[in-house]
């Protein structure tokens, strides 16, 4: 980088020096005065120049730090990430018993819903800490044998981490399992 500046300068100074050469000689200008052009020709090409090279390793510099920074906010976001899993414990008629599990870190549960239709859900808690494990119930609405119509489930799990990032969880059909969505 340095050879590039100095090898700029000496071609600026070059032409600087022959332009000025070749004005003294048909105004007359002193060989003092043009000695004092030609240095402050160069000396202004070379600023210039290293102030753009500044310039340029400087937005380098912010480029690097910005990677940094996405870096380190992906890598706090997993390091908080709750992860949600569901399975059925049980079952009436009328009535299906689940369990929600935290595999990950502190889940604040915002929401629990059953959005197909089919029942309405039951729960008691805001928060599943890491691997704990909580019930709730899915009701049956209007008679239906909620036994049969299980395949069709759907649940919408919408909570938060530990430093503010939120999350939703569907879980859906036999298997009931869920794809986790950053909000």
């Amino acid at each position: 980088m340095k050879a590039i500046l100095i090898s700029l300068i000496v071609i600026v100074g070059c032409v600087s020096i022959v332009g000025i050469l070749s004005m003294a000689d048909n105004t007359g200008l002193s060989s003092i005065g043009t000695i004092a052009q030609i240095f402050g020709s160069i000396a202004t090409a070379g600023t210039f120049i290293y102030l753009v090279i500044k310039d340029t390793n400087r937005s380098k510099q912010i480029t690097d730090l910005a990677k940094i920074a996405i870096v380190q906010h992906k890598r706090l976001k997993l390091e908080y990430k709750p992860i949600l899993q569901l399975a059925s414990t049980g079952s009436t008629p009328t009535k299906i018993d689940y369990e929600i599990k935290n595999i990950g870190k502190r889940a604040n549960i915002e929401d629990l819903n059953e959005i197909s239709g089919i029942a309405t859900v039951d729960y008691a808690f805001s928060v599943i800490e890491n691997m704990e494990t909580q019930r709730f119930h899915a009701n049956a609405k209007n008679e239906v044998e909620l036994r049969k119509q299980q395949g069709n489930l759907q649940f919408e799990v919408l909570y938060t981490d530990e430093i503010g990032n939120r999350f939703k969880v569907l879980f859906a059909g036999e298997g009931l399992k869920g794809e986790i969505v950053e909000l």
